[in-house]
């Protein structure tokens, strides 16, 4: 059985221009006086953009043309912006986005050997009709968590590391070299950043409605703002997307 990749690559026009159906990004932060419930409100929107710009760049990488994307919801208010029907399906979108992951993940092992096909529900290029992505090849769904530190608890987390954490780790390193018992030792006294960001993308073929490719990935300590690091995190999001081969 040819694979997907395969496919895709022997036939790379007829997969090549993609349509950003749906971005969807839940914020999430333990707000303080630097950084209040507005504020992340605010910071939530920009990065649904900056998340967007680097998903579109991340796929042009792969040979492919982004020719339509959608507005990402952020907030609840972005959500309550939308007609009813759209709504509807955007919702749904997202629903299924999480059903057919839990269902891809849970047959992971067996895909080597033993590919299973999948298939976005009729909903879904609905709401790609709807936002008039009805001609392109390819749709991609794409959600988002993340969780931002505070200015504040970032301040109070360096200026330990600065002092207390400074004076502590050299004593740490030493008695996990000499003093600790095997497979054991004093916790890091350096205090890292609780900052995380998580995305799931899905990315189907517009005509047949076949998942083309899925994965879920959540990266530790880092930070949602730095713009760089994000676009970074993209490239890695689709390492095993089929790459074609660019226009001459």
């Amino acid at each position: 059985m040819e694979s997907i990749p395969a496919r895709m690559k022997a036939q790379p026009d007829a997969y090549r221009h993609v349509g950003i159906l749906s971005v969807a990004l839940t914020s999430r932060a333990t707000a303080d006086r630097s950084l209040t419930t507005n504020d992340l409100t605010v910071l939530s929107r920009r990065l649904g953009t900056n998340f967007l710009s680097a998903l579109t760049g991340a796929l042009g990488d792969k040979g492919y043309q982004v020719t339509h994307s959608c507005n990402p919801l952020c907030t609840a208010e972005d959500w309550e912006e939308l007609d009813r029907e759209t709504e509807g399906l955007a919702t749904d979108a997202r629903t299924n986005l999480a059903a057919l992951g839990e269902e891809i993940y849970a047959n992971r092992p067996n895909e080597k050997f033993h590919p299973i096909a999948y298939k976005i529900p009729g909903s879904v290029a609905a709401l790609g009709k709807k936002l008039g992505q009805d001609d392109v090849d390819v749709l991609v769904l794409l959600d988002s968590s993340i969780y931002v530190e505070t200015p504040q608890a970032k301040h109070k987390r360096d200026t330990w590391n600065w002092t207390g954490g400074a004076i502590l780790t050299p004593l740490a390193v030493g008695i996990g070299l000499f003093g600790a018992p095997a497979g054991g030792g004093p916790p890091d006294p350096l205090k890292h950043s609780p900052a995380w960001v998580s995305h799931t993308i899905l990315i189907a073929d517009a005509r047949s409605l076949e998942v083309l490719y899925w994965n879920s990935r959540t990266f530790l300590h880092e930070n949602a703002r730095n713009t760089e690091a994000m676009r970074g995190k993209f490239r890695e999001l689709l390492t095993d997307f089929a790459e074609l081969p660019k226009h001459p």
